[in-house]
């Protein structure tokens, strides 16, 4: 059994239950303007080493729900992929050419 606390407490008492809610919660950290494989540009980098997504660009992976960070793939400055998490409010959808 787990409890997760929200704005209320919600016993998970059962594995179906437990991927219920985490079922529920990756929806809503899809729920946005941005869709997991969407191009995304790095507006700003602030708090990013000078290695990390070279060509300020990525792929978005997801939202970290009720924080103000998501999940992107890029390539650092080696050429090898990476998970990174950034803040949200620094990526902007990347148009398409």
């Amino acid at each position: 059994m787990i409890t997760v606390q929200e704005t209320k407490s919600r016993e998970l008492a059962t594995p179906a239950d437990i991927v219920a809610y985490l079922s529920e919660r990756y929806a809503a950290a899809t729920a946005g303007d941005l869709a997991p494989g969407d191009a995304v540009d790095i507006s700003a980098r602030a708090g990013m080493p000078p290695e990390f997504a070279a060509g300020d660009v990525a792929i978005f992976l997801c939202d970290v729900p009720s924080q103000p960070f998501a999940y992107i793939l890029a390539l650092n400055s080696g050429g090898r992929e990476m998970a990174v998490q950034v803040q949200r409010s620094n990526l902007t959808k990347r148009a398409t050419a």
